[in-house]
């Protein structure tokens, strides 16, 4: 089974540090490892004294590193949720989502998703590739926030998930009090 290693801890205390040591010895000892930082400061590069970027590079024999671009994933998490948002609403022609897709890059936990996606992403690409995959994580309360979303998006989406099933049943309702009602998205099954 391939291995997935988080470093976290509150700002200062040596996560780069360890995460790059632990890095470091699991290579020289053979194995395969890529060590990715999430922190925003991006000390990993700096370490290794390599320039890292959010491509995986070669730093020494069985070791690759990569520093996430945040901007990056923010930006391709906006445009699949874009997507599949446009998507699941195509029948709309009521509304314009357009102003408030525009303004999704501010909602509350768009970052800590796109880093999700980005873990997500190298895990899902390079796990074949190496013995251990290691996260250099950053300050804990960052760290929390990004790990806490599947939590949250559970109860979004059960609150979400009642919230439709009242709407439904108020159309089941209307359509019942007038057959012939033309109601927003076609036909209540």
């Amino acid at each position: 089974m391939k291995k997935l290693a988080f470093f976290l801890g509150k700002g200062g205390v040596g996560k780069t540090t360890l995460s790059s040591a632990t890095a470091y010895r699991l290579s020289a000892s053979g194995q395969k490892v890529l060590i990715c930082s999430l922190d925003p400061a991006h000390n990993l590069g700096d370490v290794f004294h390599t320039k890292l970027t959010n491509e995986r590079r070669p730093i020494r024999e069985n070791l690759d590193g990569m520093e996430i671009d945040l901007a990056d994933w923010v930006q391709k998490y906006l445009e699949e949720s874009r997507k599949e948002i446009q998507n699941a609403y195509r029948y709309n022609v009521v509304i314009d989502l357009n102003k408030y897709l525009d303004i999704m890059k501010y909602s509350p936990g768009t970052e800590e998703y796109a880093v999700l996606w980005a873990i997500e992403y190298i895990y899902k690409t390079y796990h074949e590739t190496y013995d251990i995959i290691i996260f250099d994580t950053p300050p804990t309360a960052l760290t929390l926030r990004f790990l806490a979303m599947p939590a949250i998006s559970s109860l979004w989406v059960k609150e979400l998930s009642n919230l439709r099933k009242t709407i439904l049943e108020k159309r089941r309702v209307l359509l019942k009090l007038n057959p012939e009602a033309n109601v927003l998205g076609g036909q209540v099954k």
